[in-house]
């Protein structure tokens, strides 16, 4: 699961897809049609941050995601049970891998699926949580030229 952490965030409201099934708090990508959709390590980039789940959305087939404005903001992800501290380290790559419903921090990944660097920040309590810069090559920063794209 992702939530939103440093720096300017905006919320915008994107059709889903029909066969979209992702929670509150998921990570998000465009469909070659500007659907929004869960995102997948093989999705071009990803987008930002489901706050909400796709099956019970208000209106029906819509979906709001909180995108990133520019690559000043900071994400937070849920980390697996036992990670080592040494891969939550400043600098460290950092991607995620679906486990049931959430994304959750995975250490040094392949360059393809790096969705950021960590910050060296984490918490863990209540919950377990590694703070990441995304990684300007992955992410579709901008919510202008977002919305621009799709017109």
């Amino acid at each position: 699961m992702l939530r939103e952490g440093r720096g300017r965030w905006t919320m915008l409201q994107f059709d889903t897809l029909s066969t979209a099934t992702f929670v509150r708090g998921a990570l998000t990508s465009l469909s070659p049609i500007g659907q929004v959709r869960e995102y997948l390590s093989i999705h071009s980039v990803a987008l930002g941050i489901a706050m909400g789940d796709s099956v019970n959305s208000l209106p029906a087939g819509k979906a709001l995601v909180k995108v990133p404005n520019d690559a000043d903001t900071s994400c937070w992800i849920t980390m697996p049970v036992g990670i080592a501290a040494s891969s939550l380290s400043a600098g460290q790559p950092m991607g995620s891998t679906k486990s049931g419903n959430d994304h959750v921090f995975q250490a040094n990944p392949s360059l393809t699926s790096r969705l950021g660097i960590c910050t060296g920040r984490y918490i863990t309590s209540p919950t377990s949580e590694a703070e990441f810069i995304p990684n300007a090559t992955n992410w579709a920063f901008g919510a202008v030229s977002i919305v621009t794209a799709l017109s």
